[in-house]
C-alpha cells in the first residue's frame, strides 16, 4: 500500500503535522506501507508568514509564498493516481483544486485537529479560510479523522465516515521521567495562533 500525505508543514515547526502524521510514518514503514509526505507550508513560509513580530510581510513575499504553497498541492495533485490513499492534514484549497485532488485520488482522507469552523476570520491561523472550504472538503472526503469527540459531531453532519483519534502519544518514544513531583504541569503542543 501507498500512502501520499499532504501535511500542513513539517514536523519540526507544525507540531500538529508531528504529531497527527510523521510520528506514525516508522510504524507504517515497518508494517510495509509506503509513504511520501509533502509540507503544504515550508519551515521558512511558516515562521516567516506568523510570527514576524506582527509585522506584514510585503505584498511580492507573500505572493510568492502562495505561488509555493501551490506548486506543493499541484504537485500531490499530480502524484495522487500512483498512491492508493491521499490523506490530508488540515490542508484547504480552493474548491478548483480540491475537485482536481478528488478526481485524481483513489482514496482521499482528511485529517483536523482544530475546530476550523469556529475560527475567527481576523485571526492569525492560516488553516481559517472560513467554514465553506472546510464543508466542501469534509463532503469531498472518503473518510475524515478528527482529534476530538466535538470535532467528530461537527464533521459527522458532513460526512458519516469519521474516526476520532484522541491526542496521540508516541509512548515507545516519550516516557514518564520517573520522578514524583507534587504539583502540577499542563503542558502545550501548538503554535501562537491556535492558543
Amino acid at each position: 500500500m501507498r500512502i501520499l500525505f499532504l501535511t500542513y508543514g513539517p514536523p519540526r515547526v507544525v507540531p500538529s503535522s508531528r504529531v497527527r502524521v510523521h510520528q506514525y510514518l516508522p510504524h507504517l514503514e515497518r508494517i510495509g506501507i509506503e509513504a511520501l509526505c509533502i509540507s503544504y507550508v515550508s519551515e521558512t513560509e511558516y515562521s516567516t508568514r506568523l510570527w514576524k513580530h506582527g509585522q506584514a510581510l510585503s505584498p511580492g513575499i507573500r505572493n510568492l509564498h502562495r505561488m509555493q504553497k501551490l506548486a506543493r498541492y499541484m504537485k500531490a495533485i499530480y502524484l495522487a493516481p500512483s498512491f492508493d490513499v491521499v490523506f490530508v492534514q488540515k490542508v484547504l484549497s480552493l474548491p478548483p483544486l480540491l475537485r482536481l485532488l478528488r478526481q485524481r485520488s483513489k482514496r482521499l482522507v482528511f485529517d483536523i485537529d482544530d475546530a476550523l469552523h469556529l475560527a475567527n476570520p481576523g485571526h492569525q491561523n492560516p488553516s481559517a479560510p472560513g467554514e465553506g472550504r472546510l464543508v466542501e472538503m469534509l463532503k469531498a472526503a472518503d473518510a475524515v479523522t478528527v482529534s476530538t469527540p466535538a470535532l467528530a459531531e461537527y464533521v459527522s453532519a458532513h460526512n458519516p465516515q469519521v474516526t476520532t483519534i484522541i491526542g496521540p502519544v508516541d509512548v515507545d518514544r516519550y516516557q514518564p521521567s520517573g520522578s514524583h513531583r507534587t504539583d502540577i504541569v499542563i503542558g502545550w503542543v501548538g503554535t501562537p495562533s491556535n492558543t
